[in-house]
């Protein structure tokens, strides 16, 4: 079943800028309050078929609250070098721990961020 893609992000192989940020939102745009929570990281897979690939790892990255206390559900995300090394279209979601809960954003069935690394001009053909 192919999923609904609600954000693009897009990066050239090896590049850790820009610093990608984002308003964590429920479906009914209500704005989730970060303040209790634990840990947020933007996960993500190579998409096939619309989906992410069970059979491909995950890449996990961490992401930061960018107005404490967090009220406002803004994140920031920053790519290291080894984020950005495979040329590949991927599906991803942010997901926020709140102690030993965790909710994925965005939420609902089928919804993903796109995340594309794209071929750099410099890399060999």
């Amino acid at each position: 079943m192919s999923g609904a893609v609600l954000d693009q992000m897009v990066l050239k192989r090896g590049d850790t800028l820009p610093v990608f940020q984002r308003i964590l939102k429920f479906d009914n745009g209500d704005v989730q309050d970060l303040t209790s929570s634990t840990e947020i990281n933007f996960v993500y897979r190579i998409e096939n078929g619309g989906v992410p690939d069970p059979d491909t790892a995950a890449v996990v990255v961490s992401c930061s609250i960018v107005n404490a206390p967090g009220t406002d559900g803004l994140v920031s995300v920053a790519f290291a070098a080894s984020d950005t090394d495979v040329v590949a279209d991927y599906l991803g979601e942010f997901e926020v721990k709140f102690g030993t809960d965790r909710l994925s954003f965005p939420n609902g069935k089928g919804k993903w961020i796109r995340f594309c690394v794209v071929q750099d001009a410099g890399d060999a053909p």
